[in-house]
């Protein structure tokens, strides 16, 4: 639940522990400040799956969207590292990062 998953991304160090992971297996994607390369931009308010909650974060991160190449990561990453990406691209929506690629998807509030 969401409610589940907010208090889990309230852990001491859950953001430096995301930046890390996803230094090191996002940002190759998505860019080193989440500003979108071959993946979407992460920081905006557009969302291609689902609306950016933390539940639909969490989703895509689990069972990747193999059509569009972004692989599953469950198998990788464990709960604790998926959960630390997701509080960081949560701490990230709206910073407007320099050189953003444009809107994809729905907007979502």
């Amino acid at each position: 639940s969401e409610e589940t998953l907010a208090s889990a991304m309230n852990a001491a160090g859950i953001l430096e522990k995301g930046s890390q992971v996803f230094s090191e297996k996002c940002a190759a994607c998505h860019g080193a400040e989440l500003q979108g390369l071959v993946g979407p931009n992460l920081t905006d308010n557009y969302w291609i799956h689902g609306k950016g909650t933390r539940t639909d974060i969490v989703k895509v991160i689990r069972e990747g969207v193999l059509d569009k190449g972004m692989l599953a990561w469950e198998q990788v990453l464990s709960k604790e590292e998926i959960y630390a990406v997701t509080a960081l691209i949560i701490s990230k929506k709206g910073t407007q990062p320099a050189n953003p690629k444009p809107p994809q998807g729905e907007r979502a509030e």
